[in-house]
């Protein structure tokens, strides 16, 4: 998954405050260097791809489409950040009725918010651990 904005930036709307500064920078166009995903994690022939253009992974893209398509009913989270792309996905997998696993040291933000986030919120729609755990676990 990434994020991905068409040239002039159609997908953005005045009122969206992330967005528009997003836009206001010039980052993160389909064809530029910073909506790319690292060559490391690059998805394979195959493998699924969606572009976002809003917070929450659901939001405007079809990956519900695709995830039911395959009857995926189980998502691995990670990302940055906790407060924003990782919490907005989670509230709305889970009101979709995915099996949620966040893989808590993947996964970033600002101060003590992440830690919060991860103890007090993720952890009632989400099984909270780590990727060497998860790893483990499928061992």
């Amino acid at each position: 998954m990434t994020v991905g904005f068409s040239a002039g930036y159609p997908e953005v709307n005045e009122n969206n405050m992330i967005f528009r500064a997003v836009r206001d920078g010039q980052r993160f166009l389909t064809d530029s260097d910073d909506a790319q995903i690292p060559l490391a994690i690059a998805p394979q022939d195959g493998d699924l791809r969606v572009t976002k253009h809003r917070v929450s992974a659901f939001e405007g893209t079809n990956l519900e489409v695709l995830l039911r398509a395959q009857g995926i009913d189980t998502l691995i989270l990670f990302g940055i950040t906790t407060s924003g792309v990782v919490l907005s996905t989670v509230r709305q997998a889970a009101d979709r009725d995915y099996k949620l696993i966040v893989l808590e040291d993947l996964c970033y933000d600002t101060g003590d918010v992440h830690q919060f986030l991860m103890e007090n919120i993720l952890n009632r729609q989400a099984r909270i651990t780590t990727s060497d755990a998860f790893l483990e676990s499928l061992a």
